[in-house]
């Protein structure tokens, strides 16, 4: 995924949306990814010709065959750059997120998962906001946070979500 060609929307410190099918001026977007080069940065990314969601490690690598579905919409998530008192009113998720890393064994494996009806909408929501969003702040916020309680109730051993490991290269 090229974060560059990205446009970029931060929600809050350490979260942050990127469009990939929608442009807007450069003056109204942040053009660098203040996550992209931070180790611990988690994507959760929605494909742009199927249904499913990957959630991954920035830094890993997808196996081709799941890069060919493209991205049309990621977020970004860096735990670390997180401020206890931005998400002190979504105690549930903060704690998701906290976990994240752990619960999905993001160090040695990706999650592919089948986006449910509720998660589709919410990414269509997102979709349909016009840019540059300046009215539209806090709407996109509230859509994050519900794509982390969504992601939050996920059930990781059902037929709907599946464990990969990463591409290898040689070095």
């Amino acid at each position: 995924m090229d974060v560059d060609r990205a446009t970029l929307f931060p929600i809050i410190p350490g979260i942050e949306l990127l469009y990939f099918i929608k442009d807007c001026p450069n003056e109204v977007t942040k053009s660098h990814s203040a996550l992209k080069d931070e180790p611990g940065t988690i994507i959760i990314q929605k494909s742009t010709v199927c249904d499913f969601g990957i959630i991954y490690r920035l830094g890993k690598h997808l196996p081709v065959s799941f890069t060919r579905y493209g991205c049309d919409m990621a977020v970004l998530i860096n735990v670390n750059l997180l401020h206890s008192e931005d998400m002190q009113a979504f105690q549930e998720i903060w704690s998701f997120v906290q976990s994240m890393e752990e619960q999905f064994q993001l160090e040695g494996q990706f999650c592919v998962a089948k986006l449910s009806p509720k998660l589709k909408e919410v990414f269509e929501e997102l979709c349909q906001i016009p840019l540059p969003p300046t009215m539209f702040r806090f709407y996109m916020q509230l859509k994050v946070l519900e794509i982390l309680i969504q992601l939050s109730n996920l059930n990781l051993y059902s037929k709907q979500v599946h464990f990969y490991p990463y591409q290898e290269f040689a070095e």
